[in-house]
């Protein structure tokens, strides 16, 4: 990295207007001028705007990535984060869909995976992934041993990121008045790049088909040994930033899983189309009710189906089945026996 001062952040602005990409250095000192502050309010907004105007590259994101990875805090959970998994999407979709990934990251720590989720209350919806689990009773302020506890416990712990990543308050600002503005910016998507637990095994969703290809190339660079990112298209011109029944699932592989690039429908799965409203959620208390009615085998049909989909495909990237539809047989064997109702009710109580 090179020294940096406001006026290279004003020169890489310039370069982006000009529509060149920045190097892998220049995305770097980028970043780190960022999470420093360094230059004006409006200095670093032109800058984000730009690079967003620009189209952000794999290489520029995996910068950013790798920047603020390092200097997030280490929750110190000890061996099995080695071999651990996290299920995370971009948000921003404005489905109103309930905590699938949420649910189904619960499912795949009831098989027996380590599961360490990363993330945030709600921002564009009704009940963030964060907002569930600290209705279960997880102590989202919890220190590292605890966090490790629970992981030891149960195979999962929840990291909430505005604990872990300090720099971000230096960003605040600057995200906030651009959002106020409805403009978007590369850190739209950083945030499920950033588990400080530096999992080896993810899935993401992302909110817009065009980024699938280029976040999975962004998570060889970052050294996570198997990913997958997936969009679903409900209907045409529709988005959910992760899998689901409800329409086709646009996925690319990263990692180990490098090369894949396919369109999944419910039905290579065994499983039937459901319809968006299938899949809606709630408010807190609503989304913890449907989390119970699936543990129950009550839920709907589709909904069941789609986190049975997005677990199954979490247990083969975690390199647990052989093929992701055996995920799927897996996870509906899991639900189906009454060993995930089991294991939720193991959980409340660590929790309690």
């Amino acid at each position: 990295m090179f020294p940096m001062g406001a006026c290279d952040l004003a020169e890489f602005t310039d370069k982006l207007r000009a529509g060149l990409d920045l190097s892998v250095e220049e995305a770097t000192a980028a970043a780190g001028a960022l999470a420093d502050s360094v230059g004006s309010m409006e200095e670093r907004q032109a800058f984000l705007l730009a690079l967003h105007e620009k189209g952000e590259t794999a290489q520029e994101v995996a910068a950013f990535a790798v920047t603020f990875r390092q200097r997030a805090r280490d929750p110190v959970l000890g061996e099995q984060a080695t071999r651990a998994f996290d299920f995370a999407g971009t948000g921003g979709d404005k489905s109103g869909t309930a905590n699938i990934s949420t649910m189904a990251s619960l499912l795949v720590a009831s098989c027996g995976v380590p599961v360490v989720k990363h993330g945030n209350r709600s921002i564009t919806s009704k009940c963030g992934s964060a907002d569930l689990v600290a209705d279960l009773g997880f102590p989202l302020d919890a220190d590292n041993a605890t966090l490790r506890a629970c992981l030891e416990a149960t195979n999962f712990t929840f990291l909430f990121a505005p604990h872990f990543h300090p720099a971000f308050a230096q960003i605040m600002p600057v995200r906030k008045a651009l959002a106020a503005e409805g403009k978007h910016t590369v850190f739209n998507i950083l945030g499920p790049l950033l588990n400080p637990a530096r999992t080896p095994y993810q899935v993401m969703g992302v909110f817009a088909r065009h980024w699938v290809e280029p976040l999975a190339a962004v998570f060889a660079e970052i050294g996570v040994k198997r990913a997958l990112v997936a969009h679903g298209e409900p209907e045409p011109g529709g988005a959910l930033d992760e899998l689901s029944c409800a329409g086709v699932n646009h996925v690319a592989g990263g990692g180990e899983l490098a090369g894949l690039q396919e369109t999944w429908p419910p039905g290579r799965f065994g499983l039937q189309t459901c319809t968006l409203d299938d899949l809606k959620g709630g408010d807190v208390n609503r989304n913890r009710e449907i989390l119970d009615e699936l543990a129950a085998g009550k839920a709907t049909q589709g909904l069941t189906e789609t986190i049975l989909l997005n677990a199954g495909v979490a247990l083969w990237v975690a390199g647990q089945t052989e093929t992701a539809e055996a995920g799927v047989d897996a996870a509906r064997q899991q639900l189906g026996s009454g060993a995930f109702r089991d294991w939720l009710e193991h959980f409340k109580a660590h929790l309690a």
